[in-house]
């Protein structure tokens, strides 16, 4: 049985429910339940992996109701360029995508810009994955934190300063290897940043776990603690990173804790060499 049939046998009731609310709060938007079902394990897998099939009907629950559906719901519809679809949008994120786009321009006329370039710019396609951004979408967070996202790359795009440009690099990954280096020392110097905040054992802990790959069993019978104290140090720490991460992310480019999110969730294999080489 294919992945697909068993999520709808194993859990239709559930599918059922959420799509019915999604018509009910956006109208028809001309998505079948079969390609709704098909976007809903999608975004699921992306974020639970392919086991997420074999949760209990609890647990199931639990993680669809976690999803943004409705946004979810129209952005399926947006993808199929439905007319519907894109009336909806324009209402509810017309006035939003301006706010965005003023906020990081600062100027009306590239504000208005950036605005009228949006829908082109969702529909371009992704040369690392083959999709459309709307298409990428998978209702993690919330549309207006994406577009917020999708926004800000637009902005940084179309800016030509350099101080700006690293910036893309810095919070996206680079793509653009000509910047390779000098945005990954940016990178490295915010990386860096919260890390002299963290003792010498912590980052021991964190490069053991994260870095050399080593259980948590192995590190608890060394730090001669229990399993769960391992578990806890690390979430604890990586909670400390986060929060100064976000920190700045809203002091200098105001982005809320889930918006920072969203570009965490964007980031490629930089971040992670980045983190390698100031653990060493």
């Amino acid at each position: 049985m294919s992945l697909i049939k068993q999520f709808q046998s194993d859990f239709g009731d559930l599918i059922t429910q959420q799509y019915a609310k999604c018509i009910e709060f956006s109208g028809d938007l001309d998505i079948s339940f079969d390609e709704y079902s098909q976007k809903l394990l999608d975004s699921l897998t992306a974020i639970h992996g392919e086991l997420v099939v074999k949760e209990k009907s609890s647990q199931m629950n639990t993680h669809i109701n976690a999803i943004h559906n409705n946004d979810l719901y129209l952005a399926i519809g947006l993808c199929k360029g439905n007319e519907t679809a894109w009336s909806e949008f324009d209402n509810r994120f017309n006035s939003k995508i301006k706010q965005y786009a003023l906020l990081y321009t600062k100027n009306e006329g590239q504000a208005d810009d950036i605005r009228l370039g949006l829908k082109g710019s969702l529909f371009l396609e992704s040369t690392k994955t083959g999709k459309s951004k709307i298409a990428s979408f998978n209702g993690r967070g919330s549309l207006s934190s994406w577009l917020k996202v999708v926004i800000f790359r637009d902005v940084l795009s179309s800016q030509k300063e350099s101080k700006v440009s690293s910036l893309d690099s810095i919070v996206f990954g680079i793509e653009d290897e000509s910047l390779a280096d000098d945005d990954m020392k940016n990178l490295e110097e915010i990386v860096a940043a919260g890390f002299k905040q963290l003792s010498q054992e912590e980052k021991s802990l964190l490069r053991d776990y994260f870095i050399l790959k080593k259980r948590e069993n192995e590190l608890a019978n060394r730090l001669q603690v229990h399993v769960s104290t391992i578990s806890r140090r690390i979430k604890k720490i990586c909670d400390e990173l986060l929060n100064h991460f976000t920190r700045i992310a809203d002091e200098k480019y105001g982005l809320d804790k889930d918006q920072f999110k969203e570009l965490l969730n964007q980031f490629d294999q930089s971040w992670q060499n980045s983190i390698a080489k100031i653990l060493g």
